[in-house]
């Protein structure tokens, strides 16, 4: 699990920090335990080395159009000499085999202290043989220098296309291997800084089982390698243009790439380095989850970013850069089979009669702290959209338990959020919701009063919990009934409903006869709810899309009407990170009078699909790290007419979030390598 978010420049573990919270193994190392424990790490350093150095030949000869577009994070695909095989045999051979230096009677104590295989190895609970020890660190060896090479850098067929059709395509070609290059010297010097210091200076002096070592330094290598990553990366990348960048798919933008990849490297190589010494058989119990913002580049493939809406207007939104977190109770060691509930550590817990009190009772009365008023769990804090001329406030609550699985050391999840949404009618075009500024609510029913920032908005800014919107302009009742299910795994929302436009035409939503207040997509929906079919539409009606001349849609699900529908003008002098507009526009005074530039961005109208096309999302997994998950679901209409017709609702929507990860130790506090060997 990741230790620290990887968009922040204090990515670094310090020595000092981890010393202070990690507990030591009850045994001491002997001369001959130390042998195996050695042998054991060597050729699992070298198994991990071997694999990421495969990775980053592989993306060389993709960035150089000298072979055609490959997954090269996987490395057995990389893997066209069969080096991995052949280090993967060293592995198992020098642990369990015949002639290695782990005997299972005479280095018995050494054994007992790897309990369970952790994912991503799949050897299972209760090892009870080196060869089944061998037999898990050569799986983990080669799976995590790809999941660590997936969370670096991970252009997919589009990018690298565009790369080379690029007229700066050599250039952005050698950024990329300056990336790779150095990241793969990073991770090789993490592990073999790292364990050195455990085999050669701790268990060779008979000392203890120490894991607070890991993140010492003492000859500054693992600091010279970040150096020269930092240093490879301006000169080699300093030239291009932030789109360029993007499409190289890096876990930040140029702005923190370094920072990032340093992290994902100490975090990565340091668990494989703690497992190939012991695997005490420790979860996390619980992750931070952070909402990465879009990058300024606007690469939709690690942007946060929301499509909502048949007709377009409300697509390619930004969303909030926020943390959440939640707990994990793993079915067993190996920590691949996670259950995933709520937590309130992040603050995202709120009193239902004053959003300022947090509370630690979710789903429920929460006497202590609400006075036995309800302890609502927020989704974020209130998201400010605008579209079309019309701005709004959202606040989403998780209205019941979340239901989720997660793999610990694939990244791999699955969780079920449902929500339901209140919309606000919003404050301005370039204010949709309160900000707090200064650390006071600027408007709303708390305004001129204590605030945090609780999440970020990269055009409108910083809003709270603090700051709730003003009841009174609600239009959504209790809540728009939004089910989210975010997932790595590719997912489809079909469009089999005949249009309540247009019958002939077939569209991805309405509403239930039964109950108006429910989206679906099928009648079984509705019929499960007890809620009739999927036959009503209370807003403004809807057709496929909003196109003259139909929607073609790339292969990263994104839609643009064609040539023949006309374009929507947008103001110049307020537009997202991306330099996409809000504010539309006809004319220059439509902008000024919002002290928003001219009208002089022409945009192409944004689509879904044709009748009939289903709207696809896919994330990625990154490993312990970081994921894009994926949601697609249909969204009701609201009581305002105006909204739903920017908003386009009823009506589909997908939304796409990157995430990163923070694991725990089940103390709460002390941040979970791989394995939790450091964990108390």
């Amino acid at each position: 699990m990741k230790v620290a978010s990887f968009v922040k420049a204090t990515a670094l573990l310090s020595a000092a920090a981890i010393a202070a919270t990690v507990g030591i193994a009850d045994a001491q190392v002997t001369k001959d335990d130390a042998k195996c424990r050695a042998t054991a790490q060597k050729n699992t350093g070298k198994l991990t080395a071997t694999a990421s150095k495969a990775i980053v030949g592989c993306w060389k000869s993709v960035l150089g159009n000298k072979i055609g577009f490959t997954d090269c994070n996987d490395s057995a695909t990389a893997d066209t000499k069969g080096k991995i095989g052949k280090a993967s045999g060293k592995v198992t051979a020098a642990v369990g085999g015949a002639k290695s230096k782990c005997d299972d009677t005479v280095h018995a104590a050494a054994l007992a202290e790897y309990e369970d295989c952790p994912s991503p190895g799949t050897a299972g609970a209760g090892l009870t043989t080196f060869t089944q020890v061998g037999t898990c660190l050569a799986e983990i060896g080669q799976v995590m220098a790809n999941n660590m090479h997936r969370s670096a850098m991970n252009p997919g067929p589009e990018q690298i296309a565009a790369v080379l059709g690029s007229a700066n395509a050599k250039d952005i070609a050698k950024c990329g291997n300056s990336i790779q290059k150095g990241f793969n010297k990073l991770v090789a010097t993490v592990g073999k800084e790292e364990g050195g210091n455990q085999a050669k200076n701790l268990d060779k002096a008979g000392g203890a089982y120490d894991y607070g070592s890991f993140g010492a330094d003492p000859k500054g290598k693992i600091a010279g390698a970040v150096t020269k990553l930092g240093d490879g990366i301006t000169k080699s990348c300093g030239g291009l243009t932030q789109a360029e960048f993007a499409l190289l798919r890096t876990c930040g933008d140029a702005t923190n790439v370094t920072a990032c990849l340093t992290d994902i490297a100490r975090n990565g190589s340091s668990g494989v380095t703690a497992v190939s010494f012991e695997m005490p058989g420790v979860c996390p119990g619980s992750v931070v989850v952070n909402a990465l913002p879009r990058q300024s580049n606007g690469d939709t493939a690690t942007a946060t970013a929301l499509d909502a809406g048949w007709n377009g207007l409300g697509h390619n939104a930004e969303i909030l850069t926020f943390s959440g977190e939640v707990n994990l109770a793993c079915a067993d060691d190996t920590c691949s089979s996670c259950a995933v509930t709520t937590s309130c550590n992040q603050g995202n817990c709120r009193c239902d009669n004053d959003q300022s009190v947090q509370c630690d009772e979710p789903f429920g009365p929460d006497v202590d702290d609400c006075g036995g008023a309800d302890c609502n769990v927020l989704f974020g804090s209130p998201l400010p959209l605008s579209a079309s001329g019309t701005p709004t406030c959202v606040q989403t609550e998780v209205i019941q338990e979340l239901v989720g699985t997660a793999d610990i050391g694939t990244g791999a999840s699955t969780t079920q959020v449902v929500n339901a949404s209140k919309v606000h009618t919003g404050i301005g075009q370039t204010q949709p919701c309160p900000i707090c500024s200064g650390g006071l609510c600027d408007a709303g029913p708390r305004a001129g009063l204590a605030c945090s920032d609780d999440g970020v908005s990269p055009t409108f800014g910083a809003t709270s919990f603090d700051c709730p919107p003003d009841p009174l302009a609600n239009v959504s009742g209790s809540g728009l009934a939004i089910d989210l299910v975010f997932s790595d795994t590719p997912a489809d929302l079909d469009a089999t409903i005949p249009c309540s436009l247009v019958g002939v035409l077939d569209c991805h939503c309405q509403q239930c006869s039964g109950d108006t207040s429910i989206p679906c997509n099928n009648d079984a929906e509705c019929a499960s709810a007890g809620a009739g079919t999927c036959t009503a539409n209370t807003g403004a009606g809807n057709l496929p899309n909003d196109c003259s001349d139909g929607c073609t849609v790339d292969g990263d699900g994104k839609g643009l009407c064609g040539p023949a529908t006309p374009t929507q003008g947008f103001c110049d002098g307020f537009t997202q990170v991306d330099g996409s507009g809000i504010i539309t526009c006809s004319t220059n005074g439509d902008c000024t009078a919002l002290s928003a530039g001219n009208c002089t961005i022409d945009q192409v109208k944004k689509c879904f699909g044709d009748s009939g096309d289903s709207i696809s999302v896919e994330g990625t997994f990154g490993g312990q790290d970081a994921a894009v998950l994926g949601a697609n679901f249909c969204i009701p209409p609201t009581a305002s007419a105006a909204i739903n017709g920017a908003a386009g609702s009823p009506g589909p929507a997908r939304l796409r979030i990157a995430w990163s990860f923070d694991g725990l130790c089940p103390d709460g506090v002390t941040p979970y390598i791989l394995g939790g060997g450091n964990c108390p």
